[in-house]
């Protein structure tokens, strides 16, 4: 039987926050399309990676929910191809709860699903860990 998560109590400013992020999710989705697949741009020695930024234009999933939530070019640039969790660290100041909401929407972006399951995961997460329905 699978572990059973346990909710956490947001604060009311980190569940606003949690619920802005996911709102442009779904707003995001709706525009690129529920079958949409992101796809790596970014050349490295290891294969393709994904970016925030792709030619001064928000680029994945992660990144353009970013830019709707008012984080600058600049910064989403300057995070290149590190995942939300260390980009958090270094460049922004969102609440380690959204954080979380936002990996969990990229790990699946990454491994190719599409970004209507991405969302679908994402919403299914953000109620059962933080009680947050969209």
């Amino acid at each position: 039987m699978p572990a059973q998560l346990t909710t956490v109590s947001l604060t009311d400013a980190e569940e606003v926050e949690m619920l802005s992020a996911l709102r442009n999710m779904k707003q995001i989705v709706t525009e690129a399309g529920e079958d949409y697949v992101y796809r790596a741009r970014l050349e490295t020695p290891v294969g393709k990676a994904c970016v925030y930024l792709w030619e001064g234009i928000p680029d994945c999933l992660v990144g353009r929910i970013l830019s709707r939530m008012g984080v600058s070019m600049k910064t989403l640039s300057d995070m290149g191809t590190i995942g939300i969790g260390a980009a958090a660290v270094s460049h922004l100041t969102l609440s380690r709860y959204t954080v979380d909401v936002l990996a969990f929407a990229q790990q699946y972006q990454d491994s190719k699903y599409t970004w209507g399951q991405c969302l679908d995961f994402a919403l299914k997460y953000a109620n059962e860990r933080y009680g947050v329905t969209v």
